[in-house]
């Protein structure tokens, strides 16, 4: 015990490590807590290595968009890393760039490994198209060789922004009036289509969302002028021409419902999101992907003003920030100038409906139209 303690006293702190990583595929440049290669840290057996810390830091490469270890875990032989408070896996300040190991002892004349594993990182790297990550190793004093690894790599360059987009109401004129102060009234679906030409598409992860406003263009709470959505939509895709995927194999999914008009209780929510969950690329200089939206419903604050209900869109190729596409067809994107009124619903303080449609003759008189 004597001779350990005075070898371990007389010997030189370690100066040199060695790093290696193994490597797996990301499934999206955006995703959360997607699972990575593991990172391995030796120390040589001659020298100490005593209450000292290494750093891992993650970075992208090209070195844009943003990536944090969402989760990771240590363990060692030959050397005590912490554990329990501050670093309850062996690791600390999991949820940013970098990552802490402390190392509290490693005597001379005993090598040491410590694993880095169920390594885990979110990212948002889809409009820069990243390669893969890499990991730099710190730690005062230490030179690794070699000075960076990779443990992930993000999928092949995707598709570009999708040229235009459109937002067509698809019930027939006139459009269905709601009522004041009425809820779960149905109103048109619409058709959305995403043009696109080579090179262009949709990036799983993608998504449009739709906003509802009152005629004016602006919920006003204190008046309870607004217009929220009843229920979640359906959709659907319902064509695709000149795409990397058939139409059938093209995936979507409503997203939750969000917005609050600004306000509270009734007034909430006024947006939805139609979500890509598949990667898609248009193969030809003009091609198209139109996906129904169904069973729309809309409810109306009491003194809402009366029109048009006003829809606006914005598409967000990724989960963070919606950037403009040009808009056709009468419905705009937002970052294109203006709201514009929509198709598929007027807000109506005196109107006759009928349930069922009846046939008439052509020329008698007081015939019944329905009821």
């Amino acid at each position: 015990m004597i001779g350990v303690a005075a070898g371990t006293a007389g010997a030189a702190t370690v100066t040199k490590a060695t790093i290696s990583a193994t490597t797996k595929s990301l499934g999206s440049w955006v995703g959360t807590t997607q699972p990575a290669g593991t990172i391995t840290i030796k120390l040589p057996a001659a020298g100490t290595f005593n209450t000292k810390t290494i750093t891992l830091t993650a970075t992208n490469t090209p070195t844009t968009g943003t990536i944090v270890f969402s989760n990771a875990k240590a363990t060692s032989s030959g050397a005590l890393i912490t554990k329990g408070v501050g670093f309850p896996t062996g690791v600390a300040t999991v949820g940013s760039t970098t990552i802490h190991i402390h190392v509290n002892t490693k005597t001379t004349g005993t090598p040491a490994t410590i694993t880095v594993y169920n390594i885990r990182y979110t990212t948002d790297a889809a409009g820069d198209h990243a390669k893969k990550v890499v990991v730099t190793p710190v730690s005062t004093g230490v030179t690794f060789n070699p000075t960076t690894v990779s443990n992930a790599t993000y999928p092949a360059p995707g598709p570009t922004t999708p040229t235009a987009v459109q937002l067509g109401a698809t019930t027939t004129r006139p459009v269905p009036p709601v009522g004041l102060g009425a809820s779960n009234q149905p109103v048109s679906g619409w058709a959305l289509t995403i043009y696109g030409t080579a090179t262009h598409g949709i990036t799983a992860g993608a998504h449009l969302k739709i906003t509802l406003e009152p005629h004016t263009g602006t919920s006003v709470c204190a008046t309870t002028d607004a217009i929220a959505f009843a229920g979640t939509p359906k959709v659907a895709v319902a064509s695709a021409t000149h795409t990397t995927l058939a139409a059938t194999k093209i995936k979507v999914t409503a997203g939750a419902l969000s917005g609050t008009n600004g306000c509270t209780g009734f007034f909430a929510p006024n947006a939805f999101t139609v979500k890509f969950t598949s990667t898609v690329k248009f193969t030809h200089a003009t091609g198209s992907i139109t996906v129904d939206i169904t069973t729309v419903k809309y409810d109306v604050a009491p003194t809402t003003t009366v029109g048009t209900v006003t829809v606006s869109d914005s598409y967000y190729p990724n989960a963070f920030v919606p950037v403009p596409i040009t808009n056709v067809g009468p419905y705009h994107t937002t970052g294109q100038g203006s709201t514009v009124t929509s198709t598929n619903a007027i807000v109506s303080d005196a109107y006759a409906m009928v349930k069922t449609v009846k046939t008439i003759a052509p020329t008698a008189y007081d015939q019944p139209v329905g009821t």
